[in-house]
C-alpha cells in the first residue's frame, strides 16, 4: 500500500494536513493521499476498506452521495479522482458541504475535457471527463468557493503512453491488471507528473489533463443550494 508521502500531491496538501483537526478522505482505494493518523477513510470497496484497516487506518464502507457522518464533522476533506465516478455529483457536493465544518476545506481533483477521453477512462470506471465550467458550477451549487487551482494528472502530450497502458490493462485479467497498474503504470506516470502549483482562484492551466482545487465552505449555515436538497 502506497502512503500519502509517495504521491506528488503531498507537497501541496502537507500544510493543510498539519493545520487540520479531523480529516476525511473519500474513495482512496489502497492509495490514500492523506496520512493514516487523524484521517477517516471512506470507500465503496469492501476489499479496499479491509486492506486499509489491516494497515492500521480507520476505514468506513460508504458512499459519497450519502455520507455516514454528522453535519460539520470534518475540517478537511479530500476527494481525489472521485467525482468523475459518481452517478449524482450534485448530491455528492451537497454531502461534502454538509459534513464540512464552517470554513472547512475540500481538496479535489477531476479529469478534464471530453476530447481527452481514452480507453483508460472506461477501464477505471469514469462516467465522464469534465469541462472546467461544469466543475465550477458543481462547486458553487454545492455551497463552496474556490480558493486555489492547479493542474493535475498526465499532460495531453503524453497521451500515447496512456493509450498503450489502457490497451494492456484492457486485455489483462483482473489480478494482473491491478498489479500492472500499481507496479508499472503509476510509477511511470509519476515520472511525468509535476507537483501541483497553486494559483489563486479558479484557473485552468494550459494543456492541463486534470484540475486540482482547494475549496472552502462558507461560515453561514445556508451554504448549500436549497434546490439540491433531497
Amino acid at each position: 500500500m502506497r502512503r500519502a508521502e509517495w504521491f506528488v500531491t503531498w507537497s501541496s496538501i502537507r500544510e493543510l494536513v498539519a493545520k487540520s483537526r479531523r480529516r476525511l478522505e473519500i474513495g482512496p482505494g489502497v492509495r490514500p493521499k492523506l496520512p493514516f493518523e487523524g484521517t477517516v477513510f471512506l470507500d465503496l470497496s469492501p476489499v479496499a476498506t479491509r486492506k486499509l484497516r489491516l494497515s492500521g487506518a480507520q476505514a468506513v464502507l460508504g458512499n459519497i452521495e450519502d455520507l455516514p457522518f454528522p453535519d460539520g464533522e470534518f475540517d478537511l476533506i479530500c476527494a481525489m479522482d472521485v467525482i468523475e465516478h459518481v452517478a449524482d455529483p450534485e448530491a455528492a457536493f451537497v454531502e461534502v458541504t454538509r459534513t464540512l465544518a464552517p470554513g472547512g476545506l475540500l481538496v479535489l481533483a477531476v479529469p478534464l475535457y471530453p476530447e481527452h477521453w481514452t480507453e483508460y477512462d472506461e477501464i477505471v470506471g469514469h462516467r465522464l471527463r469534465y469541462e472546467p465550467s461544469q466543475v465550477l458550477s458543481l462547486i458553487e451549487r454545492g455551497g463552496l468557493e474556490v480558493l486555489r487551482s492547479a493542474g493535475s494528472g498526465i499532460l495531453p502530450a503524453n497521451r500515447r503512453f496512456v493509450q498503450i497502458g489502457a490497451w494492456v490493462l484492457g486485455r489483462a485479467m483482473c489480478p494482473p491488471t491491478v498489479w500492472f497498474e500499481d507496479r508499472l503504470i503509476l510509477p511511470i506516470a509519476r515520472l511525468f507528473e509535476k507537483a501541483p502549483e497553486w494559483r489563486d482562484g479558479f484557473h485552468v492551466p494550459t494543456r492541463a489533463a486534470g484540475l486540482m482545487l482547494l475549496c472552502r465552505r462558507g461560515h453561514t449555515s445556508a451554504a448549500r443550494d436549497p434546490s439540491l436538497e433531497r
